[in-house]
């Protein structure tokens, strides 16, 4: 459902399909099929450059004369590693449309709407309460991350052989994925506060620099989760390593013990007419008994070097 809101006192939604009446700024959140129906709102060259947006995979503005559009990629919480959800903006001085096929935008919007009820709202001050609101629960979702890695990684220690790869690169590309979108989120929010197009007053431009500052933060926290990631990797490769050794250890320490034995066996067993003590009564029982003894006296050795 389109939502269109008229700029006279706070953000007054218009009923649906209505447009304001006289040159009033309007902040529209409409979806891409929409977005023809509202054709009033911007001209066809710009809707085609917004629908083009849609299929970006990546968060930037490019800045035009009168106005900027801008795309939004942001990874789905839901499901990190599936596809981004991909939004699209166009902002001129009296005029905000957000492009988004799902109900997030739309979402972002109405909290914006509850409580900017002041006089002297503008387009400007929507955009940056919408990337404000937008990207409020970010911290809070990034210590769950965290929180979760930090799991992983008891786990891992405690239950080495219940550790999974899959899981542990699941984190490093979220990890990944997260810093990449915070950095672009991070520089698409510097190009706007630099009001290159001159859409704001410079007291307008000063308000998205708590925002930059913010997304900076969001960055060194996403890079330092980032490099979590790849350490749970390292350690869960040298628990592999350790598990692997520890196989090895055992299937040379076997081949060790049965070495005596099967020298004996292979000494007797040779072609010859005589073999010394052969033919006695006594001759099975003392290599029974050479055999046991220096199988004993191996396993006693490897128990001191702690082998066993």
């Amino acid at each position: 459902m389109a939502l269109v809101y008229e700029l006279d006192a706070g953000l007054k939604l218009l009923p649906d399909g209505e447009m304001p009446d006289g040159p009033k700024p309007v902040v529209a959140v409409l979806s891409d099929k929409e977005l023809a129906l509202y054709g009033n709102l911007v001209d066809k060259e710009t809707r085609r450059q917004i629908a083009y947006l849609l299929t970006s995979e990546s968060c930037f503005v490019e800045m035009f004369h009168d106005g900027i559009i801008g795309s939004i990629a942001a990874p789905n919480k839901k499901d990190l590693m599936g596809d981004r959800c991909l939004y699209s903006f166009y902002w001129e001085r009296d005029l905000l449309v957000f492009i988004d096929s799902s109900d997030v935008v739309a979402t972002t919007m109405r909290r914006v709407a509850e409580f900017e009820k002041k006089e002297g709202v503008t387009t400007a001050r929507c955009l940056h309460d919408f990337f404000r609101e937008f990207v409020e629960g970010e911290p809070t979702w990034l210590g769950e991350l965290e929180d979760a890695m930090e799991d992983a990684e008891s786990r891992m220690l405690d239950e080495p052989r219940h550790a999974k790869t899959e899981d542990i690169n699941r984190f490093r590309h979220i990890s990944i994925r997260i810093t990449s979108y915070y950095q672009q989120m991070a520089s698409m929010l510097l190009q706007i506060s630099a009001n290159d197009s001159d859409l704001m007053t410079p007291e307008e431009a000063r308000m998205f620099d708590p925002l930059v500052s913010f997304m900076d933060r969001l960055v060194s926290r996403a890079e330092m989760v980032r490099e979590y990631g790849l350490q749970l990797r390292e350690l869960h490769q040298t628990q592999l390593a350790i598990k692997q050794n520890s196989t090895m250890q055992l299937l040379t320490i076997v081949t060790v013990l049965l070495a005596p034995l099967t020298l004996i066996a292979g000494w007797f067993g040779m072609n010859f007419s005589y073999i010394p003590g052969l033919s006695e009564p006594w001759g099975f029982p003392l290599v029974c008994i050479v055999g046991l003894v220096i199988t004993g006296t191996l396993v006693l050795l490897f128990h001191r070097k702690g082998w066993l």
